[in-house]
């Protein structure tokens, strides 16, 4: 094919060339990150010179570029890795394809990059290598926004680029016979234990080499043929293994071409028999031998396999188990759940059945696919190289309530088979969001009586239908069922049908039915019910009158009567039903949404059912609503095709103004209308992009002859009057109106006719919420529908002040500022986020957009109601007791209120006597009263005169509106009464003249205050702990410290025992000088912090909870930053000044570039000098942090600032990568400590594990963290607990360090294991956190077994034997172990419980040793080590290398409580070696953990991966330690536990104390003698003989004698002389079966005629 191209032009063959490249991959998105320029100056005056943005999807070819390169010549590639947007962290590589195999491999590289633009041009040189192929190869270029290095030439990816040129290399490698084109080979027909191997000619070679092995293999060392043909079929495979081939072209003799390949595949699971049931209840995949893959269709096949969006999920969303589902939304997913094979090669036919369903997430209502998303069942029946459709399941599929019931039958499939479920979102980016659900997915043979399947529904009308189906028996009559959705088929709904075909009549229009059907095959004999499919009935054209609300199907659907119209340009408009909390909803759940996207032309329709009376006399009613932030109209007219715009005829248009306050109800009357067409349609006036308009409740009405009025306002209103005005709906003359306060049930209010198109309401109560309704009267009996409610509300009135007139003065009784809950009751939210639906203590801004305040009215802190989440909801607060029992004259309530918000509700203040009620309502207020976050709070003024005398309590009720923008807020608390000694007017608290050491206040006492008692509270402390200053005018001096915020109170004394109520607080803060006092520490409970500078950087850190400092990285841009610069610290004084904090962040590897930088500076921050700074990995704290909010903090540690001078600065710098918010608490500067040793370094130089360990010396390096030098103090070491102390005399100055040598070296030559821990006893140590090194030193002398009994043996050297004998020696020890055989040079010889020597003439000492299975531990014994905590995110685990074949036994977890876990463990292919569960029973053991049995053999191999593969609940988490991991945990030469699976060495995720079994050592060496002896003094009875067969033997024998005598006997002896048998032998040839007897050594000794003879027995 080659030769072809290349007569072909230059242009033509580099485009067939690249064509062979993968191209599937890149990016889906032209933004952000991309390569922005590529130039490579070749040879021959050519060059590539690419400029890149705008970006490209998918992988741009730019082939035609083409640049000429020599051999062993070098080049320079420069490449700018950059963006067509935003700036990202991203990854890019090169490279060239040296071999033209048209595979970029990982050996081709040609240089990386990693980093976030904008980046130095990346300049990459290269030699183009001697054996580089000659002739025109590829260039790629890739950038990846969020990979890793190495990258994968052919990922595919979302954000970046992948650029192709071309290369023309000359003086290259020129073969002249082609190697296979390593893309076109393929193993098919792939089976558990066959393939078929498959590759194409390069050229016109007719033989190939062919090897074959286990994946990794090297050649030379496979399987090899010789082929003649290209379809080569293999056999004896094993099930689940990966293997490579590899093919070699031969043209002639000795000439051949390189190797192609390698090639890999892997082989299923053995093909499993039918019946086979998978119910998922194990999780998903349940096994091995279920697969998933990410990507590829029916016609490419599964592609990216290992990874799907396929997850474990409860049927029909009940449950989080049990199933398998995928949600299919937006755009992409292409996935893959592939079962194992099943052999349909015996019985049959069969069928497949399954539960199926689309289900709208997260609901368990039935859902519809999106126009091109789908989900096919497939069959291969060739190994998986080709796929079929069996089933197609796309937007036409219905589901019936709680799912589907599939059956596909397959009476002509035999052999081997596979199935597969693919899920597609297609290329449309629809609204519908669903969930595809699968479960019971079963293969069993079809029934004698087979179902009927493919019910189909056609020829459908407002009342009639037809159904059908297929027929796969012998049936010919059917009992089929019609009922309606939901209702279960019984003899009522019952129709017997000789056809497979009936139609049924008398339907209901645009309703939902269910039709089952049963076959009959014949007597007895029926099918199973097939069944529910769903249908519904078509809708008849409708008349007046006519209601929708919209809420009889499931978001985002509408009734099908409705349709809509999209000719906008712009697929992500649209008209839908939403249920939305954050969107208004006037009747729940649902309401209509037009959103019309970027689209702001063409024509975006809701169009009605057909009308058969539209006319002049009709008119539509129906509410409208642009949630406070469209500006576009709607339009309204009529159209003779719902699907032609050009039919469109504009009736009238509803301007925005008038829906533009929450919901409005709007008329259209159409009695100007004389047209004849039989449509609605109400159009999005598409006025501005990305408006929503919200409609609800719409009417199709006769005109009434009595209309109601419209345009119904208020107006000239005050604190107690309102106008309210109206237009007449008609020619009426008179109206009734009523009203009463906001929420009154209409008929209970005040009534009143009027014939005035307007009525003045008067003694309306201040500050108070009210309802207006009125109707028009057209005559006796015939009055329109009520116009109402208006709602408006009085003008709130402030505190007027209290008048004493007998005696006494004005003065607070109650106040509180709302600070904390205190004595409150009722709704109020917990913990440290705000609660929906509920009141809430906060400081600071809401949080939601658009509605609430920004800050408190005063204090820090106010109450409000968070309305996020469900609305409308409603919730009451209750104040502590308020005591008027004394007061007297009158009393007054004040309290600040802030309502800002689209979707304010209704707030009523209440007052009773009881803190559980009844309460009478005094204030109303509903809608907003600010109009934005930044207005300030309105103050309420209640007259409580009604109340003297008793003891009362105030109850704030909420109900909100219809979305979130309803928070409301309340502060400040206050009751005035006249009382015998007033406070100190809280206005005329003033603080005057403030310096570093002094303050003036001031007031304005009563008359009859005569001395004042003030309150001076720093931060530092609070009221309760404050005394008070005396003093007899109303203004004073008074001495404060520098650096501080304080709090005023003032209590006024009238006489002895007759004082005030406190006034105040007034708060100030005195001017920042440098901090002299130490330790310093800065909690972050007030904000800003005092004296810290929070300017400098492009954002700023804010407030977190009260607590502490927040840089709000996921909401900042990458690359900006913000600065928290400290006071000055003279630190003159100070011996030896610290800096420590705590921090707290959570790593995100999508943007690993967040960073904390920490700086000093000695010259009043001119300059700066880095102290201390993380980033990526290092920035995890583990502790528990998220996205928004801190965890637990970490400690940074101890930082010095001794070397920075005397008077200095800190700054923290937090530098955003876009990833999680960074948190900063408890900044401490403070004196290190003046004795502080510890030690930092231990050893044991000749110590190791393993099975011959020798003693050790013991070595410690200790270092002095103090400021003083330290002498004669205790070092010590303990052994398995026991200590070893010793002095060090050895002076060690400040900042030194010691080596310490022990005096005594350690013996660690018996078996067990040894740990040693160190540490320093230093007295009057400071800091004893640093005393102890930081690890365990552990060390293991391996199990060696005790020797095994050998028997020696005695051989002849004489003149019969000149040259000596053959011994024969046995060892025997533990069953199950092998013996091996040593000479005594340690040579190895042999290997049995008995070995026979070769000749042997001089005494000779052979040894017997054995190795058994030892018992041992690796890994961290406890969780006890660092940091750490509970985790619940288990794609994490550890990778561990087998040198050794062993068998894991049993591993520990600590689980935070009860449930099931599956523990898996892969081979670095991603085969499964292990996957088991473990059920965890109460009682938790969180100090020993739970023991989990393994079981399983590991052979050799590197880099397996032990991993959580399920969890149930959802909610089980694990121990997994976050620091001081100690990596590798090696068990010998046998095993290591190297890192964690995200490479971390600080990491430690869930299995410790593995308890395992390995090979042990050698046992002691026994030796076993073979002895020399003339053997002068024996006479050989040639008269008595026998043999022994076999011998060696199990106990069973044969005993053969040439000539046998009536009393012979025989007799086993074992070696000390014990007869254990004896018998008389009555055959010449006798067998003999000894039960029980243990294998070794034995004699056998026959007697005859007074003749005996004895040889060995030797039993296995």
């Amino acid at each position: 094919m080659k030769k072809i191209f290349l007569s072909i032009t230059y242009f033509s063959l580099t485009l067939a060339y690249f064509g062979q490249y993968c191209s599937n991959g890149g990016p889906s998105s032209t933004f952000d990150s991309n390569v922005e320029s590529v130039f490579l100056q070749g040879s021959n005056s050519t060059s590539i010179n690419y400029i890149g943005c705008p970006g490209v999807t998918g992988v741009e070819n730019q082939s035609t570029l083409t640049v000429d390169l020599i051999a062993d010549s070098s080049y320079v590639i420069d490449v700018q890795f950059g963006t067509c947007g935003g700036n990202y962290n991203s990854a890019g590589e090169v490279w060239i394809d040296w071999n033209q195999n048209t595979i970029f491999e990982s050996t081709e590289s040609i240089g990386t990059w990693s980093g976030t633009p904008p980046t130095p041009l990346s300049n990459f040189t290269f030699t183009v290598p001697s054996i580089a192929f000659s002739g025109i190869t590829g260039i790629r270029v890739m950038q990846y926004e969020g990979g890793s290095l190495p990258l994968d030439p052919c990922a595919s990816f979302i954000w970046g680029s992948v650029v192709d040129f071309s290369a023309n290399i000359s003086g290259g490698y020129t073969p002249t016979c082609p190697a296979p084109p390593i893309q076109f080979m393929a193993a098919i027909n792939v089976t558990a234990s066959d393939a078929t191997l498959q590759w194409v000619p390069a050229g016109v070679e007719t033989e190939w080499s062919v090897e074959y092995g286990l994946t990794g293999f090297a050649q030379g060392n496979g399987t090899s043929s010789l082929e003649v043909i290209t379809n080569v079929p293999i056999t004896g495979l094993s099930p689940i293994t990966a293997y490579d081939f590899y093919v070699q072209a031969i043209c002639g003799p000795g000439d051949t071409s390189l190797w192609s390949g390698p090639y890999s595949f892997i082989t299923p699971c053995a093909a499993l028999t039918p019946p086979q049931l998978e119910d998922f209840s194990a999780g998903f995949p349940p096994n091995t031998c279920w697969e998933v893959a990410g990507d590829g269709d029916p016609g490419t096949g599964p592609s990216n396999f290992g990874f799907s969006n396929w997850y474990s999920d409860g049927f029909g969303n009940v449950g989080t188990s049990g199933a398998v589902g995928i949600n299919l939304y937006t755009t992409g997913k292409n996935e893959w759940i592939l079962t194992p094979q099943y052999d349909l090669s015996t019985g049959g036919p069969y069928q497949i059945e399954f539960d199926f369903g689309i289900f709208t997430w997260p609901t368990t209502s039935p859902g519809t696919l999106g126009s091109d998303d789908r989900v096919e069942v497939l069959i291969s029946r060739d190994g998986g190289a080709t796929w079929s459709g069996l089933a197609n399941y796309n937007n036409n599929y219905i589901t019936a309530p709680g799912g589907n019931h599939e059956i596909i039958p397959l009476p002509n499939d035999t052999g081997i088979v596979q199935f597969a479920i693919w899920a597609s979102e297609g290329t449309v980016d629809d609204p519908e969001d669903n969930d595809a659900m699968i479960d019971n997915f079963e293969i069993l043979d079809i029934p004698s009586c087979p179902q009927p399947l493919y019910i189909n529904a056609f020829n459908i009308s407002p009342d009639s239908a037809t159904l059908s189906w297929s027929v796969f028996g012998s049936d010919t009559s059917w009992v089929t069922y019609l009922t309606p959705t939901g209702v279960s088929p019984d003899t009522s709904y019952l129709t017997l049908a000789l056809n497979d075909t009936v139609t049924f009549s008398g339907l209901s229009s645009n309703t939902y039915y269910d039709f089952y059907v049963q076959g009959i095959c014949g007597v007895g004999d029926t099918s199973s019910l097939t069944g529910p499919f769903t249908f519904v009935t078509s809708c008849l054209p409708i008349s007046a009158p006519y209601f929708q609300d919209f809420d009889n199907t499931t978001a985002p659907y509408f009734d099908q009567c409705w349709t809509s119209l999209n000719n906008t340009g712009n697929s992500f408009a649209n008209i839908q039903t939403t249920d939305n909390t954050f969107d208004p909803i006037r009747s729940t759940p649902n309401s209509i949404r037009f959103y019309n996207s970027g689209g702001n032309i063409g024509e975006l329709y809701f169009i009605s059912p057909m009308l058969v009376d539209l006319d002049s006399t009709k008119r539509i009613r129906f509410h409208l609503n642009n949630n406070g932030f469209s500006t576009s109209d709607l339009i309204v007219g009529t159209m003779s095709d719902p699907n032609d715009a050009t039919t469109f005829t504009l009736y009238e248009t509803v301007f925005n103004a008038s829906f533009n306050n929450g919901w409005q109800e709007i008329i259209v009357s159409f009695d100007g209308y004389n047209g004849s067409d039989n449509y609605i349609a109400l159009g999005h006036g598409l006025n501005n992009t990305y408006d929503y308009i919200f409609l609800d409740d719409f009417h199709y009405e006769n005109i009434p002859s009595c209309v109601k009025p419209s345009n119904l306002t208020a107006s000239n209103i005050t604190s107690n009057n309102a106008d309210i005005s109206w237009v007449a709906g008609g020619n009426e003359t008179l109206w009734q109106i009523q009203w009463g306060t906001i929420g009154f049930n209409p008929g209970t209010g005040n009534l009143d006719t009027t014939s005035n198109l307007a009525y003045s309401l008067s003694g309306l109560n201040s500050s108070m919420g009210y309802d207006f309704y009125v109707r028009s009267i057209c005559g006796i009996g015939d009055t329109s529908y009520w116009q109402g409610p208006l709602s408006f509300n009085t003008l709130i009135q402030g505190p007027l002040g209290v008048s004493c007139i007998s005696g006494g003065n004005a003065g607070l009784i109650f106040i509180d500022d709302l600070e904390q809950q205190g004595g409150w009751t009722g709704n109020f939210g917990s913990g440290s986020f705000a609660s929906t639906g509920m009141w809430n203590v906060n400081s600071g801004s809401t949080g939601s957009f658009g509605t609430g305040p920004d800050f408190s009215h005063s204090g820090n802190s106010y109450f409000y109601y968070e309305t996020s989440g469900i609305n409308p909801t409603s919730g009451s607060i209750v104040s502590p007791l308020i005591d008027l029992s004394t007061a007297t004259d009158e009393a007054e309530l004040s309290f600040w209120i802030h309502a800002y918000g689209a979707e304010i509700g209704t707030l009523n203040l209440g007052i009773g006597t009881s803190p559980t009620g009844p309460f009478t309502t005094v204030f109303s207020t509903s809608g907003e009263i600010q109009t934005s976050n930044i207005d300030p709070y309105q103050n309420v003024g209640i007259n409580l005169s009604n109340y003297l005398g008793q003891q009362i309590y105030l109850e704030f009720d909420y109900t909100s509106g219809n979305s979130y923008t309803g928070d409301i807020a309340i502060d400040l608390i206050e009751v005035t009464s006249c009382i015998s000694c007033p406070s100190p007017l809280p206005s005329s608290l003033s603080v005057n003249s403030i310096s570093a050491d002094s303050v003036n206040l001031s007031w304005q006492g009563s008359p009859t205050q005569n001395s004042w008692l003030v309150y001076l509270v720093p931060d530092t402390s609070n009221l309760a702990n404050t005394t008070p200053i005396l003093v007899v005018n109303d203004t004073v001096n008074l001495a404060v410290n520098p650096n501080l915020n304080y709090s005023v109170y003032i209590n006024g004394i009238c006489s002895a025992g007759d004082t005030s109520i406190l006034t105040g607080p007034v708060s100030f803060s005195t001017p920042c000088v440098s901090f002299v006092s130490f330790p310093y520490i800065e909690e972050f409970n007030i904000w800003p912090p005092n004296c810290w500078d929070l300017s400098g950087g492009t954002q700023t850190c804010v407030h977190y909870n009260g607590t502490s400092a927040e840089a709000s990285f996921w909401s900042w841009t990458s690359g900006e930053f913000a600065y928290m610069t400290s006071p000055v610290f003279d630190v003159s004084n100070m011996v030896s000044p610290e800096l420590l904090f705590d921090w707290s962040h959570q790593y995100n590897s999508f943007y690993p570039n967040d960073a904390l930088e920490v700086l000093v500076s000695n010259d009043g921050g001119v300059t700066w000098n880095q102290i201390w700074y993380k980033t990526s990995t290092d920035l995890e704290s583990n502790d528990g942090a998220s996205t928004g909010s801190p965890g637990s903090f970490v400690n940074s540690g101890r930082i010095t600032l001794s070397p920075y001078g005397n008077s200095i600065q800190i700054r923290f710098n937090f530098l955003s990568g876009y990833g999680p918010d960074c948190f900063i608490d408890n900044v401490e500067i403070k004196e290190a400590p003046q004795n502080d040793v510890g030690v930092v370094v231990a050893n044991l130089p000749t110590a190791s594990t393993g099975c011959e360990v020798d003693s050790s010396l013991v070595t410690a390096t200790i270092f002095n963290f103090g400021y003083l030098s330290q002498t004669g103090f205790n070092v010590q070491y303990s052994l398995n607990g026991t200590p070893t102390v010793e002095t060090v005399f050895d002076t060690i100055q400040p900042g030194d360090s010691l080596l310490f040598t022990f005096a005594f070296p350690v013996d660690l030559t018996q078996d067990g294991s040894y740990s040693f821990d160190f540490t320093t006893n230093l007295p009057n140590d400071d800091d004893n956190s640093n005393d102890a090194y930081g690890s365990t030193l552990n060390y293991e002398n391996y199990y060696t077994p005790i020797a095994p009994t050998v028997t020696d043996d005695t051989v002849c050297v004489n003149a019969f034997s000149p040259n000596g004998q053959s011994a024969t020696l046995t060892a025997s020890g533990p069953l199950g172990v092998d013996f091996d055989w040593f000479d005594t040079a340690g040579n190895f010889i042999g290997t049995g419980d008995t070995i026979y020597t070769d000749t042997i003439n001089t005494t000779t000492s052979l040894y017997a040793a054995y190795q058994e299975l030892a018992p041992g531990n690796m890994g961290p014994a406890n969780n006890t080590f660092g940091g750490g905590g509970y985790y619940n995110f288990f794609t994490d685990g550890l990778l561990f290398d087998v040198y050794n074949d062993l068998t894991i036994d049993s591993v520990t977890i600590y689980p935070s409580d009860t449930g099931t876990i599956g523990i898996i463990i892969q081979s670095v292919l991603g085969s499964t070696v292990y996957n088991g569960t473990y059920t965890i029973n109460a009682p938790i053991n969180t100090v020993s953990g739970h023991k989990v049995p393994i079981g399983v053999n590991i052979p050799a191999g590197l880099s397996y991966g032990m991993y959580i593969s399920a969890i149930s609940p959802g909610t089980l988490s694990l121990y997994r330690n976050t620091t001081n991991a100690s990596y590798p945990y090696d068990y010998g030469n046998v095993a290591s536990i190297t890192s964690a699976s995200t490479g971390s060495t600080a990491f430690y995720f869930f299995f410790y104390n593995w308890d395992i079994s390995t090979i042990s050592c050698y046992s002691h060496m026994q030796e076993a003698v073979v002895y020399v002896d003339n053997c002068t003094n024996i006479t050989n009875n040639t008269a008595l003989e026998f043999s022994i067969s076999p011998n060696p033997n199990n106990g069973t024998f044969e005993i053969e004698m040439p000539i046998l005598y009536e009393n012979t006997t025989l007799e086993i002896l074992d070696l000390s002389g014990k007869i254990i048998f004896s018998e008389k032998l009555s055959q010449k040839k006798q067998r003999l079966d000894i039960d029980n007897i243990s294998r070794g050594v034995y004699l056998i000794s026959v007697y005859q005629n007074g003749n005996a003879k004895t040889e060995k027995l030797i039993i296995k």
